[in-house]
């Protein structure tokens, strides 16, 4: 895990820090990650084997869910590659919606077994347009708040589940 999350702090101004509960108990946590399994009270239940295996939520939520049923994988074709499942969930916490470049691991559909693999080019654009890369020229983009209340109230609250 801690692989795929430094894909993403390795080409932005993001830095990921593990600290265990028992450090900072009263404190919680920007990111939660669980293997979970059918519905497990997100609203986006799990379907076993070979379909869903796993979905994150945007910036104010910070979960992460992997659906325990699958065959997990490291280093190997066989089953679900964790860690590029994870790079791309890691992705979706960061604000990153699906790419259509077939390279980006953004991506939406699942990519075969890769040893090789890392961000596509477009990942990396659309991470630095969020949290450019310190000491870079680049600028931050920040996504336009919706005028429409009742829209605004809809996406609140989608954050929330």
């Amino acid at each position: 895990m801690h692989r795929a999350f430094n894909e993403w702090s390795a080409v932005s101004s993001v830095d990921f820090k593990e600290i265990p509960p028992e450090i900072i108990p009263e404190i919680p946590p920007d990111i939660r990650i669980a293997f979970e399994k059918g519905e497990h009270s997100d609203g986006f239940s799990f379907d076993g084997q070979d379909g869903v295996v796993a979905h994150a939520f945007y910036p104010r939520d910070g979960r992460l869910h992997f659906d325990a049923e699958e065959q997990w994988s490291l280093n190997s074709a066989e089953g679900v590659n964790l860690f590029q499942t994870a790079v791309h969930e890691i992705g979706h916490l960061l604000g990153l919606e699906h790419s259509m470049d077939i390279r980006a691991a953004m991506f939406a559909a699942k990519r075969p077994y890769d040893p090789a693999f890392t961000l596509g080019d477009d990942d990396v654009r659309a991470i630095r347009s969020l949290f450019p890369k310190k000491g870079s020229d680049e600028t931050t983009v920040i996504p336009e708040i919706s005028k429409n209340p009742e829209l605004q109230e809809k996406m609140d609250e989608e954050q929330r589940i």
